[in-house]
């Protein structure tokens, strides 16, 4: 099950609920589930399932709120009621990054940052560590924009060979997933 209040980053979240045990003498055919980000249900994105799962083909919107319900119909055609209404948030985007590009040899330890800006965003943390996987973290930063320059040097290229940037956006429904990562070199004698 999808708790009630979660804040997603996947736009095409698997849906899941516990099986229902039919009636006597009949048996499921098939579940149906609405989702909408209406509590009352005027335009929802609906599907069916033979199975307690289910993927939306599209995508769908990133920071609103969703609301999603499901029922049964067994092999007689007849309809459960609604399940309990629940209810969950899509996060904003990630940040697509722009400069510098990967690979990037900078010339400087507080090299400039940039990405493209997301619509509604309250603001970004920017990542730098030493290694792709983020464990090792050597700054971040909060700013409210789409630039940003480090406030403190980076190390150098002599200390650490390849250091690795990534981008997170914040917002109302809770941040984004980081972007991708993008790699780049500090200078060793600045």
């Amino acid at each position: 099950l999808l708790p009630t209040g979660s804040i997603l980053t996947d736009y095409t979240p698997t849906f899941t609920w516990k099986i229902v045990l039919p009636p006597a003498g009949t048996t499921i055919s098939q579940y149906l589930i609405e989702i909408d980000d209406d509590p009352a249900f005027g335009s929802p994105v609906s599907g069916t399932s033979a199975t307690t799962s289910f993927t939306p083909a599209a995508p769908l919107t990133s920071n609103l709120k969703y609301y999603w319900r499901v029922r049964t119909e067994n092999n007689l055609g007849e309809l459960s009621n609604w399940s309990l209404v629940r209810y969950f948030r899509t996060a904003l985007t990630p940040p697509t990054l722009t400069a510098p590009v990967e690979a990037f040899a900078s010339m400087e330890l507080r090299p400039m940052f940039s990405w493209q800006p997301v619509d509604q965003a309250t603001g970004y943390t920017i990542q730098i560590a030493k290694d792709i996987n983020f464990t090792q973290i050597v700054h971040t930063g909060n700013p409210t924009g789409e630039f940003y320059t480090p406030t403190a040097d980076l190390p150098k290229s002599t200390i650490v060979p390849t250091l690795y940037w990534r981008v997170q956006t914040k917002g109302t429904n809770g941040p984004s997933a980081y972007s991708e990562p993008r790699s780049f070199t500090t200078p060793s004698n600045p």
